[in-house]
């Protein structure tokens, strides 16, 4: 498992503000598959709290699926 959060490194990325100070997510843990798929990982305001959520976008292997011409009917017989 690697750390994936790095926020930027220019920077701290807080994920909470408050009056007498910030707090943070560390860590964010994933596997070297996951890591492979990462395209984005970045804070995005959360409705209704007060904190900021991580959101992790990675990219997806998904088969290609063919249709043929003409209609596809539900057996409805199956609700019966």
């Amino acid at each position: 498992m690697t750390d994936i959060w790095q926020g930027q490194p220019t920077r701290n990325v807080f994920t909470h503000y408050f009056v007498s100070g910030t707090t943070r997510i560390s860590h964010v843990y994933a596997n070297t598959e996951l890591i492979m798929r990462k395209l984005v990982i970045e804070t995005v305001v959360a409705p209704f709290t007060d904190h900021l959520a991580l959101c992790l976008i990675i990219t997806t292997v998904l088969p290609l699926l063919r249709t043929r011409r003409g209609l596809w009917k539900m057996d409805t017989a199956i609700f019966n």
